[in-house]
């Protein structure tokens, strides 16, 4: 992976691949580029579909810094490290998707004003909102848990074996959940930019896309097979970004 030292000093590593017009991939919560996106397949079918693909790890994800604190995960923190990685590439109005907690960073890019093209919001829906109000502080416990059967909560353990899956920094990732009641609610009216919603048909966590997209301006909505943890998986999935990366105006 390569790597980049941002303005505030957070080391971000990120792969790139292909050449084209842009699409930056943000992954979502515990995941890593390597797992929401390189293993699935999405990354290399935008790259055979023309474009050229950035997929960094989040803070506290995969190579990036992984601090323990929670005041090191603020929303600002991951529009800033966001904006670098455009700024460091010369990314010119990239397409930026997003799955999950990546969905919600793109999200709130879009409403910050940071030059894109148009934002694909993968496995996130209002239910993604409330839990992460909700249940962060259950999902941190389960992440500092000794072992997972520890864990009561259903949702909490099945994010904890998802760390354990993916070997994440648990204490980074606790540390990212005890933030996330922090971050503001998204005003969904404010996204000017089009918006495209994909979720898989059994995803409890994120809903039916067609929730989401009717409360954004300009968005559309497909659902594809399967459920939060694998949406990505479906071949659709890709082919449902890589169109809506072509409608856009990149100009």
């Amino acid at each position: 992976m390569e790597r980049l030292v941002t303005p505030s000093g957070f080391e971000l590593a990120f792969e790139r691949r292909g050449s084209g017009r842009p699409v930056v991939l943000l992954h979502g919560f515990a995941a890593t580029a390597q797992v929401n996106w390189i293993r699935p397949g999405v990354l290399d079918g935008l790259v055979a579909a023309g474009y050229q693909v950035i997929a960094p790890d989040l803070r506290g994800h995969g190579a990036s810094g992984a601090p323990h604190q929670p005041e090191d995960y603020p929303l600002a923190s991951f529009l800033d490290d966001l904006a670098a990685l455009l700024g460091e590439l010369r990314l010119e109005r990239p397409v930026v998707a997003g799955y999950s907690l990546g969905s919600r960073i793109a999200l709130h890019g879009a409403i910050a004003g940071l030059p894109l093209a148009g934002v694909f919001l993968g496995g996130f829906g209002v239910g993604n909102l409330a839990v992460a109000r909700a249940m962060a502080d259950t999902i941190a416990a389960g992440m500092e848990a000794d072992r997972p059967t520890d864990i009561d909560d259903r949702r909490a353990r099945a994010f904890r074996h998802f760390a354990d899956a993916t070997r994440s920094d648990r204490h980074a990732l606790a540390a990212v959940q005890r933030a996330l009641p922090g971050w503001e609610a998204p005003q969904l009216d404010l996204v000017e930019l089009p918006a495209h919603v994909c979720n898989g048909r059994e995803d409890e966590l994120a809903g039916p896309p067609e929730i989401l997209a009717a409360r954004l301006p300009r968005a559309g909505a497909t659902a594809v097979a399967g459920n939060h943890m694998n949406a990505m998986l479906d071949p659709a999935f890709t082919t449902t970004l890589a169109a809506f990366a072509d409608s856009m105006d990149h100009r």
